[in-house]
This record gives C-alpha cells, sequence and structure tokens, in this order.
C-alpha cells in the first residue's frame, strides 16, 4: 500500500489525493502480520515501510515547500509546514519585531501561557520557538515592521 502511494506521487508533479481511508485500511492487516515485532522479518518489514513512510513524507513536503496545494489527509500538516516557513522566512529576513531576542506578538485567540491568561488582543514578547508553536496553531500573528499585500512573508508571517 505504501508502495502504491509513493509510486504514485513519484509519477504527477502534484500532490496525489490520499484519503485517511486509504492510509489506514490496511492497519489491522499490516499490525496482525507485524505480531510479534520480535520476528527478525517482522523488523526488517517495518523498517522498509518506515522507509517508505519517510520518502513519501520527504516527498509530498518537498512538492509542498515548491508551492503547490496540500491536499489529503497530511494537508493539515502541509499548512502547518508552510506557516512555519513564513514565520521563519519573515524572522530571517528582518520583518518581524524583536526585542532582546524575543517576537513581540499578537494575542489571536485566548490562551493561558505560563499561568497567564492571554486574550484576543493582547501584545506579548514570546520566545522564538513559542512564538513559532503559537502561530501555526493559530493563536498569535507576530507584529510585523512592514506591511504588504504579498504572501512573501510579509501577509502574515
Amino acid at each position: 500500500m505504501l508502495d502504491e502511494i509513493l509510486r504514485k506521487e513519484l509519477d504527477y508533479d502534484d500532490l496525489i489525493q490520499v484519503s485517511m481511508d486509504e492510509v489506514t485500511k490496511e492497519d489491522l492487516k499490516i499490525k496482525k502480520v507485524l505480531n510479534p515485532i520480535t520476528d527478525p522479518i517482522n523488523k526488517e518489514q517495518l523498517r522498509v515501510m518506515k522507509e517508505m513512510a519517510n520518502s513519501i513524507f520527504e516527498l509530498r513536503l518537498s512538492k509542498v515547500l515548491e508551492g503547490k496545494p496540500p491536499t489529503g489527509f497530511d494537508k493539515g500538516i502541509m499548512e502547518a509546514v508552510m506557516r512555519m516557513k513564513r514565520f521563519y522566512v519573515s524572522f530571517l529576513s528582518s520583518e518581524l519585531v524583536i526585542k532582546n531576542g524575543k517576537v513581540l506578538c499578537t494575542v489571536k485567540n485566548e490562551l493561558i501561557f505560563k499561568g497567564k491568561k492571554l486574550s484576543e488582543g493582547d501584545i506579548v514578547l514570546l520566545d522564538f520557538t513559542d512564538a513559532v508553536l503559537f502561530y501555526i496553531t493559530n493563536y498569535i500573528t507576530p507584529c510585523s515592521l512592514f506591511k504588504s499585500d504579498n504572501d512573501e512573508g510579509s501577509k502574515e508571517p
């Protein structure tokens, strides 16, 4: 099953549509076959499956990073990676407001962080990693020094 997905993904420039059902339909069968995992043959089969899964991830990710729209069961993951990329580019291009190594951000959705309630509209300074994680999950928007209509980092980091 993974080999079919990998083969199809290699054949097309765009991301192929892979549903959650396709990914999980063989799950129970595979788990029965790989039991017990201590069997050397099963260990090797699991290693090969992980290798194929890794190749599928890297191939699909490379297509998304090249600008292909994410689709399929992993759409949310690929969209999160794209948001991470936008943040990263904005940070390195000095677009974001930074003070003492922290990123100035506006809270979009209420959250509790380090025991403090942050409400929509609050302004906070966050460590780089915290800012990235909250940006990916749509809790904050990093404050930008520039206003732009393009999506090359300035629209919303």
